[in-house]
Parts: structure tokens; C-alpha cells; sequence
């Protein structure tokens, strides 16, 4: 702070004796180290923008931490952290879900969709047979001896000759809380095939889901609301022989294990969240993707991908689509997982109350 008062004197006191040289005596003065302000001074007290700091150069920093170890054990991705807790043995004692649920009939399911949809569907499903993947195997997960059993007993997977193989794709487990307690999800990753559709077809999804901040205006709806929920949604859309063969994967130990192939629609396929998003909407009247009666499309219905929610005008109209989707259910042989009619639910992780109008995080 003295260097600074000293130097800002010394500068006051040049000024009353130089006087106000003219433009050419103040340039030479700057070229002589004869003005008032140096260029030191002037640029702490920011007064000059002729001095103003040279810009430093930034460091860019890596994106990923360059110590290996580190990246082993916080995972780059989160897919990567769920999948190497998975080999904690906490996580591998914990029980695989056991799904045991019937399919769709798909051919009922397409008729009673718009002409429009119909073709959508279809063509998504025509994508798993249109793309060649890599077939040369690279172990990544495995499962046990006893999730494969469970799985083939249930009509998940199903053995496969290697000859028939037309695709890899890799099987492993994430661990979810249910109300029942901790249990094991099984996840299907065509790392390969997801790749493929992207590229050769540059597939992007068409799914009208939205953000959580866009529903929450339905609060102030007054009457009670229908939420349906399928079980096991994703594994009620069966697959053709020619699907599966792109969906191969090894399971089971060395000794006992085989080559299996996945036999309803995969939770990690790039096509899956699209082709659910479809079926549950057809299934629930959306008036968008299927025809309803003209007296029942006064209905706000909400879909994300296996949970719905219906909004009616009154109670009696709310019964009358519940009648209908319930009829459409049935005959496309879909199971229901959850189903209530109730002022207070969940959906899309939000508490919805419509007697006190409020909402909170489920």
C-alpha cells in the first residue's frame, strides 16, 4: 500500500508540472516513461484499458481422471457404476426378479392401433433382423448357473445353437428397491446392434414423454384418477426366432453354462423404451395412438412407457374408459401389475394428492 500511495504522488505531482501536453507530447511522454499512471499502477487501479492484463492461458483439464485405478472404481458411466457393484457379494446375493408372465398377442394388439402407429410398430420391430452385428463373442457379464435356470424356466431365454447366431449381446443385473425389499433386475445390453440402428437406419425415438414440471399442472384436477401399471412390462412383448438369434449371449459357468438367446423385448435395446411406449399407449385408448368411442375421448391419459395415468371430466366417465381399457386388456391378453382408481397415487415419481391439491416427490 505505501509503493502504491508513493507511486500515485509521484504521479499528482508530474501532472501540475508537465500541465496538459497535447496529444503528440502525451504519446511521446508514454513512449518516454514520463506519464502520470504506469502502466503497473494504472492496471491494479483498473484505469487505463490500455493495460489491460494479458490474457493466460487456460489449462484445459483432462475429462477423465488420468490415474486408471481411480477410474475402476468410480465407473465412467452410470451403467458402469451399477455394473461393477454388481460384483461386490452383496449385490450378487440378492434374488434375480422372478418374472413369470405371460406374452402379448401381438397381432390383436397392431389391430386395434391407428393405421399410422401400426406401421411404426412394425417397422421397429423389422430393425432387429435388419442389421448384421459383429459375431466374434467378447465375455463382459455373465450369469449364474442359477439365474440361468431360473430365467429359461420361466421363458425368458432359451438355448441356442452357435450356427444360428446372428448377434451378441451382453447380460447383467442392476439392483433396485422394491416394497418388498432389495432384489436383482436383469438388463440386456446389444451394445452392437444398438449401434447399428443408429447408424445405418439414424434411428432417433419418437416417445412424447415429457418433464416431470409439465404434468404437475393436473394437480388441480378435482376427481380421483386410474393408474395402471403392467407387470413386467417389457418382458410381455415376445419376440420372433429371427429377433432372438441377434440377442445371443453366453450364460452359466464354464462347465454347465450354454449359449442362450432372449426371447421377450430387451430393457437395454435402443428400440425398447419407443415399442413399449406404443403398446401401453394403444393398450390404455389413446386417442392418438388407437380409436375410442367419441364420448370417451374427453379423457386426459398420460403414458410413461409401462405406467399410465386417465383423468376424467367425472367419476362415471372414468369408469366408462376404465370399463374399456380393462376390455382391451384382456384381449390382448396383457397382465396388470397395479391397478387403482384414488385421489392420492404415484406416477412418475410424484405424489399426486387431488383433494388438497398438492404434490410431492414419491
Amino acid at each position: 500500500m505505501d509503493l502504491l500511495r508513493y507511486q500515485r504522488n509521484q504521479a499528482e505531482l508530474a501532472r501540475r508540472n508537465h500541465g496538459s501536453p497535447n496529444k503528440q507530447q502525451r504519446l511521446s511522454s508514454n513512449r518516454a516513461g514520463q506519464s502520470g499512471l504506469t502502466v503497473e499502477v494504472a492496471r491494479r487501479f483498473g484505469s487505463c484499458p490500455l493495460a489491460k492484463k494479458p490474457e493466460t492461458h487456460r489449462k484445459v483439464r483432462p475429462r477423465f481422471p488420468t490415474d486408471p485405478a481411480k477410474d475402476l472404481e468410480k465407473g465412467v458411466t452410470t451403467l458402469a457404476r451399477k455394473t461393477t457393484s454388481l460384483v461386490s457379494t452383496e449385490g450378487s446375493d440378492l434374488p434375480l426378479q422372478d418374472v413369470v408372465v405371460d406374452t402379448l398377442d401381438i397381432d390383436t394388439l397392431t389391430r386395434i392401433m391407428t393405421c399410422k402407429v401400426r406401421r411404426r410398430f412394425k417397422y421397429l420391430l423389422s430393425l432387429f433382423v435388419s442389421t448384421n452385428a459383429e459375431t466374434t463373442y467378447r465375455a463382459k457379464f455373465m450369469l449364474s448357473d442359477a439365474d440361468t435356470k431360473q430365467l429359461s424356466d420361466n421363458g425368458i431365454i432359451e438355448r441356442i445353437n452357435h450356427a444360428d447366431i446372428q448377434g451378441f449381446a451382453w447380460p447383467f443385473c442392476v439392483a433396485e428397491l422394491k416394497k418388498k425389499g432389495w432384489r436383482r433386475r436383469m438388463i440386456l445390453w446389444p451394445q452392437e446392434g444398438n449401434e447399428k440402428v443408429r447408424q445405418l437406419f439414424h434411428y432417433k425415438p419418437s416417445l412424447n414423454l415429457y418433464n416431470r414440471i409439465k404434468y404437475v399442472s393436473s394437480v388441480w384436477h378435482d376427481g380421483p384418477a386410474l393408474r395402471v401399471d403392467l407387470k413386467a412390462s417389457f418382458y410381455q412383448i415376445p419376440l420372433s426366432s429371427e429377433m432372438s438369434q441377434h440377442l445371443a449371449f453366453w450364460a452359466g459357468s464354464r462347465d454347465n453354462g450354454g449359449w442362450y438367446a432372449f426371447k421377450r423385448l430387451p430393457m437395454g435395446h435402443t428400440l425398447s423404451p419407443e415399442i413399449m411406449q406404443l403398446a401401453m399407449s394403444s393398450l390404455m385408448c389413446d386417442e392418438r395412438f388407437t380409436m375410442i368411442p367419441r364420448l370417451l375421448r374427453v379423457c386426459s391419459i398420460d403414458t410413461w412407457l409401462d405406467d399410465a395415468r386417465v383423468l376424467a371430466p367425472s367419476l362415471k366417465k372414468l369408469e366408462a374408459t376404465s370399463a374399456l381399457i380393462k376390455f382391451r386388456m384382456r384381449t390382448c391378453e396383457a397382465t396388470i401389475g397395479e391397478w387403482e382408481i384414488a385421489h392420492d397415487y404415484e406416477f412418475i415419481g410424484i405424489h399426486w394428492d387431488h383433494r388438497h391439491h398438492m404434490v410431492s416427490n414419491a
